[in-house]
């Protein structure tokens, strides 16, 4: 997952008209941030998914694996096969503190499921931190359907009264 804010002014005029190309020839998509103000929603940052984590790889010249940033692009194009459409059934979700998370899963106009992807829940910090995010955002959307994928945990979990399941990544593929 590339993570980019076209609304930033870090981002030129010319990497903006290169990223809109990427959308446009259908190697990149982006997901917009749900809220039900219009002008929020517009003003937000944008996360940017590739359609390929080999697209990804090939060109990846970072010091580390980046593990946890290719798990959740292998999830955004999960859900796209499985029906999902960005920005429309499928968004990112922020808090009201600011904790973000990865995926918020529509269908109409209800809330259907959140879910957060890890590589590794092994850290207490980041335990925590997936947790929390998950608790406050089912908490405002009123949502009770959270899940967290990582790449091999399995458990179920609770924080500040909310149920969450861990799931590995590879028996979340093959449910329908």
């Amino acid at each position: 997952m590339l993570y980019l804010s076209l609304n930033l002014p870090t981002v030129s005029f010319e990497e903006a008209k290169f990223l809109s190309y990427g959308i446009e020839a259908y190697l990149l998509s982006e997901l917009v941030l749900f809220s039900a103000k219009t002008r929020k929603r517009i003003k937000s940052d944008r996360k940017l998914y590739i359609v390929d984590n080999g697209f990804f790889n090939a060109k990846n010249i970072g010091v580390s694996e980046n593990y946890g940033k290719l798990l959740e692009n292998l999830v955004f194009c999960e859900l796209r096969s499985r029906g999902y459409r960005a920005n429309q059934t499928l968004f990112y979700y922020e808090t009201a503190s600011k904790f973000e998370v990865d995926f918020l899963l529509r269908t109409g106009h209800e809330h259907q499921e959140l879910i957060q992807v890890a590589y590794s829940l092994g850290s207490l910090k980041t335990r925590e931190r997936e947790c929390r995010a998950l608790a406050q955002a089912a908490e405002e959307l009123k949502l009770d359907k959270l899940t967290i994928l990582t790449l091999n945990e399995e458990s179920v979990a609770s924080y500040e009264g909310k149920i969450f399941e861990i799931k590995p990544i590879h028996r979340w593929l093959v449910e329908t």
